[in-house]
């Protein structure tokens, strides 16, 4: 599950990351290919769909699309501060790129673990509890294996 970013105004920036992409490649953070669950081994990113967009049963709980609206500059912030002073060197930019995913990665567990959610159902609380789950109540948190799979990778040019 892959969402893309857009960045309006700015053109300072557009032309940066523009610069950059043709450089050093990019970045990218979610739930990736191939995630699956520690335990069960099934795929994640089935799960993770159905929660972002929701289902008939499954109210929608954008994690990915909150983040990527709301932090992109703060992303964009990471990488130009790890390379200031330092633009002629494209391996620091690949290191920025990592530092960035880093932080993606943060803002993306931080939507899922403290997001403002439509509440789970009762009877899905019910039966977290009954499966003895710490926090029944919570969404998007039940065996920790979509937080855990979180990750970032820095993709070539």
């Amino acid at each position: 599950m892959a969402v893309t970013v857009e960045i309006k105004g700015g053109d300072k920036y557009k032309k940066f990351l523009a610069k950059m992409a043709e450089i050093a490649g990019g970045v990218k953070a979610g739930i990736l290919e191939g995630a699956t669950n520690r335990v069960t081994g099934e795929p994640i990113a089935p799960y993770a769909v159905y929660n972002e967009f929701g289902t008939s049963r499954i109210p929608a709980r954008p994690f990915m699309r909150t983040v990527a609206k709301s932090e992109p500059k703060k992303w964009v912030g990471t990488m130009v501060g790890h390379i200031r002073g330092r633009v002629s060197n494209p391996a620091i930019w690949k290191e920025a790129l990592g530092k960035a995913g880093e932080q993606m990665v943060k803002d993306i567990q931080n939507s899922i673990q403290n997001g403002s959610w439509t509440p789970n159902a009762p009877a899905t609380v019910k039966a977290k509890a009954r499966k003895g789950k710490s926090e029944p109540d919570h969404p998007l948190m039940d065996t920790g294996e979509m937080f855990a799979a979180v990750k970032f990778e820095v993709v070539d040019k």
